[in-house]
């Protein structure tokens, strides 16, 4: 029998890679990524280029995955988008676009995986969060509004589905992951040492061992940071 498929929507930069590099020595792996982005450089996975936000899109593409032995049986999603400004220089374009970047993905991703789970009643859905998942900071609005909604969702659907038999967990990645743009971007800050920031591998690790806890014991939030990170 094939191991059930792992989704990972969202998988371009080094955590995408990351996850898709822990799981696929176990389980084929399918990568959806942004259209005209370059395929995930991991041997073994799959890359489906489409917009992740498009409900239709996303369901075509996952169809032939959909049951029997090529079910999916783990979704990760680690799509969002950043935009830092004062609130005076968000628009409610800027609201709406990193809401689909975030929870429209989710949305799609989900919708495209459940039936499959629910008829063998196993499945886990894991999101990944922010630090801005559980606290707005300035200049993050557009941001933090998206994330909390990816959270809420997260939470209901943990609530919905968990007498279902599939596991529902959000981590919330409190600190810059090593190697990624919003590191770049922030080099010159005291967070610019590796020691100071999350590696993407260690958080590849933790989802694989969410995804395969007991049912009797699952998890449902979890939070990662370097242990130099202040909370």
């Amino acid at each position: 029998m094939t191991a059930p498929a792992v989704v990972v929507a969202g998988a371009g930069g080094v955590l995408g890679e990351a996850l898709c590099r822990e799981i696929v020595r176990d389980a084929p792996v399918i990568a959806l990524r942004r259209e005209g982005s370059p395929s995930v450089p991991v041997a073994g996975v799959r890359t489906l280029h489409l917009p992740l936000d498009d409900g239709k899109a996303v369901a075509e593409a996952l169809h032939p995955y959909g049951a029997g032995d090529q079910s999916i049986g783990l979704l990760i999603h680690n799509a969002a988008a950043l935009r830092i400004a004062p609130f005076d220089e968000l628009d409610r374009a800027d609201f709406e676009a990193l809401w689909r970047a975030s929870v429209g993905t989710a949305l799609a991703a989900v919708k495209a995986v459940l039936p499959g789970m629910r008829a063998r009643q196993r499945g886990c859905l894991l999101f990944c969060g922010a630090t801005a998942s559980v606290r707005g900071g300035a200049r993050f609005a557009a941001f933090a509004a998206a994330k909390f909604a990816l959270r809420g969702l997260a939470q209901s659907l943990a609530r919905e589905l968990q007498p279902e038999g599939i596991h529902v967990a959000h981590l919330v990645l409190d600190g810059l992951i090593a190697g990624s743009a919003a590191a770049q971007r922030f080099a010159g800050s005291g967070q610019a040492s590796h020691a100071a920031q999350l590696d993407p591998a260690a958080i590849a690790s933790t989802c694989r061992q969410l995804a395969e806890q007991q049912r009797s014991a699952w998890s449902h939030e979890l939070d990662l940071r370097p242990w130099q990170e202040r909370f």
